[in-house]
C-alpha cells in the first residue's frame, strides 16, 4: 500500500504544469480576464454591472503564472451604468468594441499612452463623460467610438491618429470645436454629425475628402477651413447648418455633392473652387440669406433645385460654357431682377425660373432663339411682367428674337447693354475712363475692379480686339465706350 502511495505521488510530480490556453477565462481581484491569441497576455473580459471605481492593474496572476493585461476587451464593462471611474495602466494598447458602452456615470476619463486603437462604439452612450484626455499614440478611432457623448465639451485629436470612424463624435452635443490634424488619412461619414454646439472646425488636406453628412445638423456652426489637397465635399456635408456664415473652400476641390449647403440660412456668400465642373442638385436650396454667388467658368450644368428658395439672391450670371440648366434650379428666388444666360447654353429645363417674377432685365447671348429647348415660357414665370422686363440680345438676333415663340412676349427687345438713362445717371464714372492705345482704363481702378463688354455681351479683355462700341461695368454699374 505504502509503494503504491509513493509511486502516485511521484506520477503527479512528473505531470507537465497547467498552461492556460487562448480564450480561457479567469477571475483575478473580482473581474474576469481572457488569456489572448498570444498565451502570454490577457485582455479585460465581460464585466457587465461593474460599479464605483475601476482599476486595472498591469500584471495578474492565474496558476501562480503572471499575465500582463494588454487590452481591454470588447464589452468589457458593457452598461456599467453605475460604474463611476476606471484607471488604466501603460500596460494597455488597446480599448475593443462596446468595451465602456453605456458607462453613464462616468465622468472623466484619461486614455494612457499605450493605446493605440479604440474600438467601435467603446465609449459611446457615455452620456456623463464631460472631458478625455487622449493618448498621444492613437492610431484608430473606430465608428461610433464617443457617439451620443453629449456632455463632451472639448477633445484633442493627438498628431498620431490615421483614421477616425464613422459617426465617431455623432450627437456630442456639447463639442465646441474640432480640429483635425494634418496626417488624418480617413475622416468618416457622420463623424460630427449633429454636434449642436460645435462653433468651428478645420480640416486638413490629407484627408482627401469631405465624408458624406460630416457635419449634417450642426446647427451653430458658424466657420469652417478646408485646407488645400481635398478634392471633393460629399453629400449632405452642411445640410441644416442654419449658422454657418462662411466656408473656406480650396482650389484643389473638383466636385461639391448634392446638399452639400442646404438650408444654410445664414450664408451670405460662398465663392466656389474655380476646378468644379457642375453645381450640383439641390447645392445651396434654402440658402435664404445668399445674396450673390459668382460661378467658375468651368461650369457645364447647373443641377436641379441648385438654387430653389434663395430667397435674397438678386443676380444669376450663368457662365459661358453651361450647356445646360435643370428643372427648377433657381426656383423661388423671388428677389431675383437679373438673369444672364450666355450662347453655350442649349437647354433650360421647365420650371428653372418659376416664382421668380421680380425679374427686371435678361441678358441673353442665346444664337438660336428658335431652339425650343430655351423657348422662355418653359422656365420663367407665367407672372413675369415681361412689359417691363428688358431683353438684351445680340445685335444682329433682334429680328429673331422678334418673330420666336416665347421671346416675342418681350415688349422691349434692344442690343444696347446700357440704356440712355443708365448712362446719364453715370456722368461721373464715365469721367474716369479713358482709352489708350485700345486699352480701356478707368481712373483709380485696376483691372480686376472692372470689366469689359462687346456688343454681344460677350466679355472681353485689354488691349480689346476691334475698335467698336464696348460696356465697361463696375459691380452693377455700367457705361458705353466708343473705341476708335
Amino acid at each position: 500500500m505504502k509503494k503504491n502511495l509513493l509511486y502516485f505521488v511521484a506520477l503527479l510530480l512528473c505531470m507537465p504544469q497547467i498552461v492556460m490556453a487562448a480564450g480561457e477565462t479567469f477571475v483575478y481581484g473580482g473581474l474576469n480576464y481572457v488569456v489572448n491569441e498570444d498565451d502570454v497576455t490577457v485582455s479585460v473580459g465581460e464585466n457587465g454591472g461593474c460599479i464605483g471605481d475601476i482599476e486595472i492593474p498591469a500584471l495578474v496572476e492565474y496558476n501562480s503564472k503572471p499575465y500582463p493585461v494588454s487590452a481591454i476587451g470588447d464589452k468589457a464593462f458593457y452598461l456599467s451604468g453605475n460604474l463611476t471611474s476606471i484607471k488604466m495602466t501603460y500596460s494597455i494598447s488597446s480599448i475593443g468594441n462596446y468595451a465602456l458602452y453605456g458607462c453613464s456615470r462616468l465622468t472623466t476619463l484619461t486614455i494612457p499612452n499605450s493605446v493605440a486603437s479604440i474600438g467601435n462604439s467603446a465609449f459611446e452612450s457615455c452620456s456623463g463623460l464631460t472631458s478625455l484626455q487622449m493618448s498621444n499614440k492613437v492610431i484608430t478611432i473606430g465608428d461610433n467610438a464617443f457617439t451620443d457623448c453629449e456632455n463632451l465639451s472639448s477633445i484633442e485629436i493627438p498628431n498620431s491618429v490615421i483614421s477616425i470612424g464613422e459617426h465617431a463624435f455623432y450627437r456630442c452635443k456639447k463639442l465646441v470645436s474640432i480640429k483635425i490634424p494634418e496626417g488624418v488619412k480617413f475622416l468618416g461619414s457622420s463623424a460630427f454629425t449633429y454636434c449642436l454646439g460645435m462653433t468651428s472646425a478645420e480640416l486638413p488636406g490629407s484627408i482627401g475628402s469631405v465624408a458624406t453628412q460630416l457635419f449634417e445638423g450642426c446647427s451653430a456652426l458658424e466657420t469652417v477651413k478646408i485646407a488645400n489637397g481635398v478634392t471633393s465635399v460629399g453629400l449632405y456635408v452642411f445640410r441644416y447648418c442654419t449658422s454657418l456664415k462662411s466656408v473656406e473652400l480650396p482650389n484643389s476641390i473638383t466636385e461639391i455633392g448634392v446638399e452639400a449647403f442646404k438650408d444654410c440660412t445664414s450664408l451670405e456668400s460662398v465663392t466656389l473652387p474655380n476646378r468644379i465642373t457642375t453645381i450640383s442638385p439641390n447645392l445651396f436650396e434654402g440658402c435664404t440669406s445668399l445674396k450673390n454667388i459668382e460661378l467658375p467658368n468651368n461650369i457645364t450644368v447647373i443641377g436641379y433645385y441648385a438654387f430653389k428658395g434663395c430667397t435674397s439672391l438678386e443676380s444669376a450670371t450663368i457662365p459661358n460654357g453651361t450647356i445646360k440648366v435643370e428643372y427648377s434650379a433657381f426656383e423661388n428666388c423671388i428677389n431675383l431682377t437679373q438673369v444672364e444666360i450666355p450662347s453655350s447654353v442649349g437647354l433650360i429645363e421647365g420650371g428653372a425660373f418659376f416664382g421668380c417674377t421680380n425679374i427686371k432685365k435678361i441678358i441673353c447671348m442665346i444664337q438660336n432663339p428658335s431652339n425650343q429647348n430655351v423657348e422662355p415660357t418653359r422656365y420663367l414665370d407665367e407672372n413675369l411682367d415681361y412689359e417691363n422686363c428688358k431683353l438684351y440680345v445680340p445685335c444682329n438676333k433682334i429680328e429673331e428674337y422678334t418673330n420666336a415663340q416665347g421671346w416675342n412676349k418681350f415688349t422691349q427687345i434692344t442690343c444696347e447693354l446700357v440704356s440712355a438713362e443708365e448712362q446719364s445717371a453715370e456722368a461721373e464714372f464715365k469721367d474716369k475712363i479713358y482709352v489708350q492705345d485700345k486699352n480701356i482704363m478707368v481712373d483709380g481702378l485696376s483691372s480686376e475692379e472692372y470689366s469689359i463688354y462687346n456688343t454681344a455681351g460677350k466679355q472681353v479683355g485689354n488691349p480689346v480686339p476691334a475698335s467698336g462700341v464696348y460696356v465697361v461695368k463696375v459691380g452693377d454699374e455700367a457705361v458705353k465706350v466708343m473705341v476708335k
